[in-house]
């Protein structure tokens, strides 16, 4: 199973029960329901589809081959197709409104006006005066017999086949004018059959969609500690409710309460006792744990350390021994061990635990390592 994503702005969306319940079982995509529910009208506490996937979670169902982006809708030829031409006056923006209440008067009842104009009164079907007088009639056993009994005419005209081809010829090629070719021959049931072939050309011919997450640092730093938690087992959603990034759980939402609460931080950002009062007490009142999470790039620490080097007038150390430099801080990382100042400062305050550091490669061959810092000893992450 593939899941197909629908991308608006930095959100996807699926339309599919099925497969948002795979995602959610098998894959542990959450997501967020945010469709509204027939039987549940006027509440937000029970949603339906579609489902909506935040930017890490599509780039991650993407990157994993358990979903794929749908095309960009044809929103322009769509409205055509199924006859939504727009207003007549050009507007540079579809939510423009209208300065003069006046000219939305004058406009809806000339469009009123017209419509009335347009209005044939319908053809009489064939069989009902043959019905009314008892005479006797051909019941249709097709489409195009029956419609040709509706409008009042046989089917020897030949008016709906010629009708259908053009109508098919239009559609085939592309253009939103399929409907218009048909009506304008007096077939509505071919016109109709040729709006929905145009709409379906439209919806289903548009461009590849455009996906760019992530495209800044910021954005890279966020994806690859999502990614890196995800693949320990957790199950992730957004944390705004908790002044979070991200909520942890073990397992399902439904089953289990969040047990972190992960904030992002700049690795070389200090940390403010009121900052680090505040989160903690947030977090430890909701019964969870503060995480915090921090990446750093081989390339950045390898500046920082040249920098470092030329203020204190020793010689930047060659590019080879900064690459083996950072060979071997990757493996310790990976064994778990805690090298530097920061072990010792979590030595000596004892609560705050510098447990965890997981490393890896970026999309674009970046090695960077993600570090954790928790407050106080906790399972899987420090202590």
């Amino acid at each position: 199973m593939k899941a197909c994503i629908h991308v608006l702005g930095d959100a996807g969306y699926v339309w599919d029960a099925d497969v948002a319940h795979w995602l959610r079982l098998e894959c542990g995509i959450v997501g967020a329901m945010v469709g509204g529910v027939a039987a549940f009208k006027q509440q937000n506490a029970v949603h339906g589809l579609p489902l909506e996937l935040s930017a890490e979670e599509v780039t991650l169902a993407v990157e994993k081959g358990w979903a794929e982006l749908a095309p960009t809708l044809d929103t322009a030829a769509l409205a055509a197709a199924l006859g939504g031409g727009g207003r007549k006056r050009g507007r540079q923006s579809a939510y423009q409104y209208y300065e003069d209440e006046d000219d939305l008067d004058a406009e809806m009842a000339d469009a009123a006006a017209q419509q009335q104009q347009q209005q044939q009164p319908a053809a009489e079907p064939t069989w009902r005066p043959a019905l009314a007088s008892g005479a006797a009639f051909v019941i249709p056993t097709t489409v195009p017999e029956a419609t040709a009994a509706n409008e009042g005419r046989s089917l020897e005209d030949g008016a709906d086949g010629a009708d259908g081809s053009a109508a098919a010829e239009a559609a085939a090629s592309g253009t939103t004018d399929a409907a218009a070719a048909a009506g304008t021959a007096g077939a509505p049931g071919a016109a109709a059959r040729a709006s929905a072939g145009a709409a379906e050309a439209a919806a289903g011919g548009g461009a590849a969609a455009q996906w760019s997450f992530p495209a800044t640092r910021e954005e890279r730093h966020r994806y690859w500690v999502f990614r890196d938690l995800h693949s320990r087992g957790y199950r992730l959603t957004g944390g705004s409710k908790f002044g979070a990034d991200y909520l942890i759980y073990p397992g399902d939402p439904t089953l289990y309460h969040a047990q972190f609460c992960v904030r992002l931080l700049p690795y070389r950002q200090p940390i403010t006792p009121s900052m680090l009062a505040s989160a903690t007490r947030g977090s430890h009142q909701a019964r969870k744990h503060l995480l915090i999470a921090s990446v750093t790039e081989d390339a950045d620490e390898a500046a920082a350390g040249s920098t470092l080097a030329a203020a204190e007038g020793a010689a930047p150390q060659p590019a080879q021994q900064q690459q083996q430099a950072a060979e071997q801080q990757a493996a310790e990382a990976s064994n778990g061990a805690d090298v530097g100042p920061l072990a010792e400062q979590q030595e000596e305050a004892g609560s705050v635990q510098l447990g965890l550091r997981a490393g890896g490669v970026g999309s674009r061959g970046e090695r960077y390592r993600i570090h954790y810092m928790t407050i106080g000893p906790v399972e899987g992450f420090g202590g």
